[in-house]
C-alpha cells in the first residue's frame, strides 16, 4: 500500500496545454461572443452620468451655496445621487455639472425632468446623458458645403389620374417568357386588360415591387438598394443606397421611406440597419440598431415602425428587461419617437406591463393597446393620448385567452375580439389547455363622441371567424361559425342604442375567413382564402337590409382587393399560396360578375395603384350630386360607343382571316379539279368526287356468335362466325349501291358497337351517351384530362355541399351516420366518400368500360331504400344534375370553348338519365313486390340474370316505320 501510494506521488500530473506548434483558428468571439457582449465596459457606467448646462457661473466664494441648491433639485429626481462640479483655474464654475446616478433608466428619467427647468428668470437647465455627448465627435476637416443638385423633372406624378374614362391601373410581377417581369397595366371594363406605354419591363426588379401609399411612385428593389420610378413613363426618380435591403415601408403620406437590411456582424453589431429616408431629398434622417431597440438581431414583424396619421409620430415595442436570471420577460412598453427629431418622445418609453398588440388610430394621434393577464390580474385594453400619454379608456377583462383589434379607418370606432375561458391547465411542456371550453365576445370602444369614450359588448353564440368595419359608415360584419358552415352577420350602430343593432344574416358559406369593404363603403366581399371552393360572396349592404347580390368561385385563391374607387374587385392565385392552385388573377364587377380571367405563369404580385385622397367642398359635392343623372348618361353613351368599336374591329378582323381562308381554298379546290382525270383512272372510270355520303352511325348486333354489320351508303361485306375475327371491310369495287338492309336502334346496340375487335372502348364514342358526335367525345377526353388533378375531389365534393344546402332530404341522409346511401361493399356514406366515388365512377365513364351502364343503373336503384326513410327521390337527382353542369361548365379548360361545354352537359344530363332509369326501375319493383306479396329474391335473380345475359334478351329485330322513333327504355323490358 505504502509503494502505491508513493508511485502516486511520484506520476507527472497530465498536460492539457496545446503542443508548440497547434495553431488554434476558433477565437473566444466565435465560441462564446454573446457572453463576451455582456461583459462589463466603461460606456455602461457612462450611460449612468448625465450633463447639466445653463448653471450660473460663481465664485469659490458661493460654490458651496450653489451645490446646496443643486442638491435638493436632483435630490427630488432621485436621492440616490452623485454630483460633481468642475471648476477652472481660479475655482470658479464652468457653467455645468455631471449627475451620476444608480442606473441608465433614471438617468434617462433625470434629463426629461431637468431638460427645461428652470432656475432663475436667467438660467435654465439643458440635460444630456454623458454617453450621447461621448458620440458627438469633431466635425470632419475636409467636409465641405454639399452642391445643389439638380432638379430631376419625371413629369406629373399623378398623370394617370387625368383618364377621361376614370380607368385603373394596377402592376403584376410574373414569368414571361421564364424571364421575371413586371407590368403596369390599364384596367378597361369589357376588355382585355393592356400595358401602360412601356410599363412592362423585365426584371425590373430583383425581390418585389411597392406602390407609394398615394400611388406617386413605383418601388422597386435591389443589392444595392431601392429605386422609385414615377411620371408618365415610369422614369427613374431616387435612388436609396442600403445594401441587401429586404424589406420598405413608406409613412402614410409618403414623406419617409422606412428600410431594413440584416447585419452582417455578430451579436448586435448593426449600427443602422434601420434606416428612415427623406423621400423627396433622399437624405438618410436616422438609423436605428436593431439590437438596441429589441435586443434581438432579427426581426419579430414588419412593417416595425408604425407611423400616426400625420406622420408627427412612429412607434415599436419597448426592448424586453430581463430578470435576475438573464431571462427575457414580456414587452413592459412602447417607445415613441418624434418625425421632427427623429428621438424618443420625452426621452423615455412608455410603460404598459406584458405588452401583446398595439395600433395606431387612421385619422387620431390615439394609440390602442392590449395587455395580456396573468392568473390573478385582468387583461388591459386601453387608449392612449399621443403626446401626453394619458389614458383615455380602459376595460380590464379577467379570463383572456387572446384578442385581436380592427380600427375603423374613420377613426371613429374600434373593435376588440376577446376569447375568454373558464378555466385552464399548464401541462408540463408549456401547452394550455382550457377546461371548460372558451367563449367569443365583441368589445367596441365608440369615439363619435371626443369629451367620452363608450364602450358595448356583443356576446357571440358561435366561434369567432373575422370581422371588417364599413370604412367611413356605421356598419360592422362579424362572421361565425366553422369551416364547414360559416355565417356573415350585418350589424349598425346606433348612437339611441347601448349595443350595435342586428342588420342582416346572411346564408352560411363554407370555409369564409375574411370580410372585405369597399373603399367608399355600401359593398362588401365576403372570402374563402386558401380554400377549395374558394366562394367569394358579393353582399349589398347600402339599403336597410344587407342581401347577397351573387357568389363567384375562385378555388384556391390567396388574395383579394378592391380596387381604390370601389367599382371592381380582383382575386389572385399567386405563389405561396394554396398547392396545386392556377397561378392567375379573375377581375369581378362590384356586384359580382367576372369581367377578366387570365392565368399567369409564377404570378408573385398584383397591386392595384393606390389614389391620392382628395378631399371636395360640401358645395362641390351636392353639385356633382345634382348632375349625377346627366354625368351617367354620358358614361353609359361612351360605354355603348366603345362596344360598337369593338365589335366592328372583331368582325374586321374576322372578315380579313375568312378572305385569307378563301384564298387557300379557292386554291386547293383548283388543284382538285386538275387531278381528277387521273383519279378516275386509278378507280376504274368511278366518278368518287360526286358519291353521296351522309354521317350515319355504324350499327352492329352480335347475337349467337352472328355478327351484322351496317354503313349506310357503302357496300360492306357480313362476317358470321367468330366474334373475334375482323368486322368489317369496305369494298373498293365499283359495285353499284344499295339501301341498307338493316337499321337498328343504337341504344340497344351500342355496349358491342363501341367496341373493338379486342373489347376496347373506340375512341370516337362513350357508351352511355352514343348521340355525341366523334369530335365531342375527343373534346370530353382532352378537357377530362386538363381538369382531372388534385382539385377534382374538392369540385365533386363541392357539388354534394350545394346539395345537402338546398335539399333539407340530402341534408338529413348525410347527418344520419347509420344510413347507407350505397350498395357498394366499401358503404359509402360521407359526403367526401360521395366525391371519391364519382370521381372514379367518371373516369370509367370517358373511358366507356364495360358494365358501367349498369352500374350507373345499381347506383340509382340503390337510393330507393332512402325514399321512405329520407324522402330521396328523382327530384333530388334532377337537382344534383342542375349543380354537376353549373359547377362542371366553369372549370379551367371547359368553359373556354361552347362546343366542350354543350359536350359536356350533354354526357352529364345522358349520366342522371341512367341514375333515373335504376331508381324508377326499382321503385317499381319494389312496388310489385308490396302488392303481391311475392319474395323479393326472385325478382333481384331475375334482374340479375336479364343484365348479365343481353343475348337472351327477346329484342324484336323489326325496322321500325317511323325512323326517329326513339328506343326503348330497359325499363320497358322489365
Amino acid at each position: 500500500m505504502v509503494e502505491a501510494e508513493l508511485n502516486k506521488e511520484n506520476e507527472e500530473e497530465p498536460c492539457f496545454d496545446d503542443p508548440p506548434e497547434f495553431v488554434d483558428e476558433i477565437d473566444d468571439e466565435d465560441l462564446v461572443g454573446d457572453v463576451l457582449k455582456q461583459r462589463p465596459e466603461i460606456s455602461e457606467y457612462e450611460d449612468n452620468v448625465i450633463l447639466v448646462f445653463g448653471l450660473p457661473a460663481v465664485g469659490t466664494e458661493r460654490l458651496s451655496k450653489l451645490k446646496n441648491v443643486l442638491k435638493k433639485i436632483f435630490d427630488n429626481v432621485n436621492p440616490t445621487n452623485n454630483l460633481h462640479i468642475p471648476v477652472d483655474e481660479t475655482g470658479g464654475t464652468k457653467g455645468v455639472c455631471f449627475v451620476e446616478w444608480p442606473d441608465k433608466a433614471v438617468a434617462e428619467y433625470a434629463c426629461t425632468v431637468l431638460e427645461g427647468y428652470k432656475l432663475d428668470k436667467n438660467h435654465t437647465f439643458q440635460a444630456i446623458l454623458y454617453s450621447n455627448s461621448r458620440k458627438s465627435g469633431p466635425p470632419d476637416e475636409g467636409w465641405q458645403t454639399p452642391e445643389p443638385q439638380e432638379y430631376l423633372d419625371i413629369g406629373d406624378p399623378w398623370l394617370w389620374m387625368h383618364n377621361n374614362r376614370c380607368r385603373d391601373q394596377f402592376a403584376i410581377q410574373y414569368d414571361k417568357s421564364g424571364t421575371p417581369t413586371v407590368s403596369v397595366m390599364w384596367n378597361i371594363k369589357g376588355h382585355d386588360p393592356e400595358v401602360v406605354g412601356d410599363a412592362e419591363r423585365p426584371s425590373w426588379t430583383e425581390s418585389v415591387f411597392r406602390w407609394s401609399p398615394h400611388g406617386s411612385f413605383l418601388t422597386t428593389i435591389h443589392a444595392k438598394g431601392i429605386v422609385m420610378w414615377g411620371g408618365e413613363k415610369f422614369a427613374r426618380y431616387r435612388r436609396f443606397t442600403h445594401e441587401n435591403v429586404q424589406f420598405i415601408d413608406f409613412s402614410p403620406n409618403e414623406n419617409f421611406l422606412v428600410t431594413y437590411a440584416p447585419s452582417d456582424g455578430r451579436w448586435g453589431e448593426d449600427e443602422d440597419c434601420l434606416r428612415i429616408w427623406d423621400v423627396f431629398t433622399g437624405q438618410q434622417l436616422k438609423g436605428f440598431s436593431l439590437y438596441a431597440l429589441t435586443n434581438r438581431d432579427h426581426l419579430s414583424c414588419w412593417p416595425f415602425f408604425q407611423w400616426s396619421h400625420d406622420e408627427k409620430y412612429f412607434v415599436c415595442a419597448k426592448s424586453p428587461e430581463k430578470d435576475k436570471l438573464e431571462k427575457e420577460k414580456k414587452p413592459n412598453g412602447v417607445s415613441v419617437f418624434e418625425s421632427s427629431t427623429m428621438e424618443l418622445l420625452n426621452r423615455r418609453s412608455i410603460i404598459i406591463d406584458n405588452l401583446k398588440i398595439f395600433s395606431w388610430n387612421p385619422a387620431r394621434n390615439i394609440l390602442a393597446y392590449y395587455s395580456e393577464g396573468e392568473e390573478n390580474t385582468p387583461a388591459e385594453f386601453g387608449l392612449l393620448d399621443i403626446p401626453s400619454g394619458t389614458k383615455l379608456r380602459t376595460a380590464r377583462i379577467y379570463n383572456v385567452a387572446e384578442a385581436q383589434m380592427w380600427w375603423q379607418e374613420s377613426g371613429m370606432r374600434m373593435a376588440i375580439h376577446t376569447l375568454r375561458y373558464q378555466k385552464k391547465a399548464t401541462k408540463e411542456n408549456g401547452d394550455v389547455k382550457y377546461i371548460g371550453g372558451t367563449t367569443s365576445h365583441i368589445e367596441i370602444f365608440d369615439l363619435s363622441d371626443r369629451k367620452d369614450v363608450s364602450q358595448m359588448n356583443i356576446p357571440l353564440k358561435e366561434p369567432f371567424v373575422s370581422l371588417g368595419w364599413e370604412p367611413h359608415g356605421d356598419k360592422l360584419c362579424v362572421l361565425t361559425g366553422n369551416a364547414a358552415k360559416c355565417q356573415p352577420l350585418v350589424y349598425r350602430m346606433d348612437p339611441t342604442k347601448h349595443a350595435p343593432v342586428p342588420m342582416s344574416k346572411l346564408d352560411p358559406v363554407p370555409q369564409l375567413n375574411s370580410v372585405e369593404w369597399a373603399p367608399a363603403g355600401g359593398w362588401l366581399a365576403v372570402l374563402a382564402r386558401l380554400s377549395t371552393g374558394g366562394n367569394i360572396v358579393f353582399v349589398d349592404a347600402s339599403g336597410a337590409e344587407a342581401k347577397r347580390t351573387n357568389v363567384a368561385e375562385h378555388p384556391g385563391f390567396n388574395k383579394g382587393y378592391w380596387d381604390p374607387t370601389g367599382r371592381y374587385f380582383v382575386t389572385c392565385c399567386t405563389q405561396g399560396g394554396r398547392a396545386g392552385a392556377d397561378l392567375g388573377y379573375r377581375i369581378y364587377t362590384f356586384q359580382g360578375r367576372e369581367l377578366v380571367r387570365k392565368n399567369l405563369d409564377r404570378l408573385l404580385q398584383f397591386k392595384w395603384r393606390p389614389r391620392p385622397p382628395v378631399k371636395l367642398q360640401e358645395q362641390k359635392l351636392k353639385e356633382i350630386r345634382k348632375n349625377l343623372k346627366t354625368t351617367s348618361v354620358k358614361f353609359d353613351r361612351e360605354d355603348n360607343d366603345e362596344k360598337v368599336k369593338a365589335s366592328q374591329e372583331v368582325i374586321d378582323k374576322r372578315r380579313k382571316i375568312m378572305s385569307a381562308f378563301d384564298v387557300v381554298r379557292h386554291r386547293n379546290v383548283d388543284m382538285i379539279k386538275a387531278f381528277k382525270e387521273k383519279r378516275m383512272q386509278l378507280r376504274d372510270g368511278v366518278d368518287t368526287d360526286d358519291l353521296s355520303t351522309k354521317d350515319q352511325d355504324l350499327v352492329e348486333i352480335s347475337m349467337k356468335g352472328k355478327t351484322i354489320v351496317s354503313d349506310r351508303g357503302r357496300s360492306l361485306r357480313v362476317h358470321m362466325g367468330d366474334p373475334s375475327s375482323s368486322r368489317l371491310s369496305r369494298s373498293l369495287s365499283p359495285s353499284p349501291l344499295r339501301p341498307p338492309s338493316l337499321v337498328i336502334s343504337p341504344q340497344l346496340t351500342r355496349s358491342s358497337s363501341d367496341r373493338d375487335k379486342e373489347g376496347r372502348a373506340l375512341r370516337h364514342s362513350i357508351s352511355i351517351s352514343p348521340q355525341l358526335t366523334p369530335s365531342q367525345v375527343v373534346l370530353i377526353r382532352k378537357s377530362w384530362k386538363h381538369v382531372n388533378t388534385k382539385g377534382l375531389s374538392g369540385v365533386l365534393r363541392r357539388c354534394f355541399q350545394r346539395l345537402e344546402s338546398s335539399c333539407p332530404s340530402v341534408a338529413s341522409t348525410f347527418s344520419a351516420a347509420s344510413n347507407s346511401l350505397s350498395t357498394c361493399p366499401n358503404q359509402i356514406r360521407t359526403l367526401a366518400d360521395h366525391a371519391k366515388y364519382l370521381a372514379t365512377l367518371m373516369q370509367r365513364i370517358i373511358d366507356s368500360e364495360e358494365g358501367v351502364e349498369d352500374e350507373l343503373r345499381s347506383v340509382g336503384a340503390s337510393h330507393v331504400t332512402l325514399q321512405s326513410h329520407q324522402g330521396i327521390g328523382i327530384k333530388e337527382f334532377e337537382r344534383f344534375g342542375e349543380i354537376f353542369v353549373e359547377v362542371v361548365l366553369k372549370l379551367d379548360g371547359i368553359q373556354q370553348s361552347k362546343e366542350t361545354s354543350r359536350a359536356w352537359r350533354q354526357l352529364i344530363c345522358s349520366m342522371v338519365d341512367h341514375f333515373r332509369d335504376g331508381f324508377d326501375m326499382h321503385m317499381r319493383q319494389s312496388r310489385r313486390k308490396s302488392s303481391f306479396g311475392v319474395h323479393s329474391e326472385y325478382f333481384d335473380g331475375l334482374e340479375v340474370r336479364r343484365n348479365s345475359s343481353p343475348g337472351s334478351r327477346k329484342t324484336s329485330l323489326t325496322i321500325p316505320s317511323n325512323p326517329s322513333l326513339q328506343p326503348r327504355k330497359l325499363s320497358d323490358f322489365t
